[in-house]
């Protein structure tokens, strides 16, 4: 007599393709445990974009308070295009002729500079239309040239076969920014006020914890390394690198 069939026991390679799909839907987090550089790299822009994303809702509620115009709020879009796209047309060339390292360096302290500049302006209560605008046309410009030069980074400090699940972490961080930054700044202009907004993000108020000046404590950290080679695969002598010198420090 044949042997009967246990019924239960087609469930289970149904049940292991379930949770092969499962996993291959969750967002591969080697990269994060296995290289020290590319996570502190991740979460030095983790912070310092959730801050920014802050000041993109606070400087259109502070020109609206100040004008109770929406076309001088639409005006700030047309403020930033123009030097974003001027900046990062010349960053790429910029950061191909520029240690690297030190790119990153001046353009974030140059982004916590005009932070800090928009949180003067939220603090003396009445900030000329003229300056907010310059302000954040200098921002968007500085933007554009940090932004090459940090995309380059990503490819140096993880290897090849790990590149695809760093790109899909950073996709993560991005989006998620999108999400609460936005968010946070809300319930901060609600209970707070503009210059706990734009505090945060300025490491002239808060040189030690804001975004910002982590994101550079982080990625000066994280530039000493060059690109670590994939799994079997010898270094070359002529891998790319940050900067020409293998070692590096900050200056403090």
């Amino acid at each position: 007599m044949a042997e009967e069939q246990d019924p239960a026991q087609p469930s289970i390679p149904r049940l292991a393709r379930a949770g092969a799909a499962i996993r291959g839907l969750a967002v591969d987090i080697t990269p994060l445990r296995r290289y020290r550089d590319f996570r502190l790299l991740w979460l030095g822009e983790l912070v310092s974009t959730t801050g920014r994303q802050i000041t993109v809702v606070a400087l259109p509620y502070q020109v609206f308070v100040l004008t109770r115009s929406s076309l001088a709020v639409g005006l700030i879009g047309l403020v930033q295009v123009v030097p974003l796209v001027v900046f990062s047309v010349a960053g790429g060339a910029i950061a191909d002729r520029m240690d690297r390292r030190t790119l990153l360096v001046i353009t974030e302290f140059g982004m916590a500079a005009t932070s800090a500049l928009l949180l003067i302006g939220a603090l003396t209560g009445h900030a000329a239309l003229w300056y907010l605008y310059l302000v954040t046309g200098l921002q968007a410009g500085i933007s554009g040239v940090n932004s090459p030069a940090r995309s380059a980074a990503v490819p140096n400090i993880v290897p090849r076969d790990q590149l695809p699940a760093a790109l899909a972490l950073n996709q993560v961080l991005f989006n998620t920014t999108m999400i609460v930054g936005p968010a946070v700044a809300g319930l901060i202009l609600a209970h707070f006020g503009l210059a706990w907004a734009y505090g945060p993000t300025s490491s002239a108020s808060r040189p030690l914890s804001s975004p910002s000046c982590s994101c550079d404590l982080f990625r000066r950290s994280a530039m000493k390394a060059t690109c670590p080679p994939a799994h079997g695969e010898r270094s070359r002598p002529d891998s790319p690198t940050f900067g020409d010198s293998a070692s590096w420090s900050p200056p403090f």
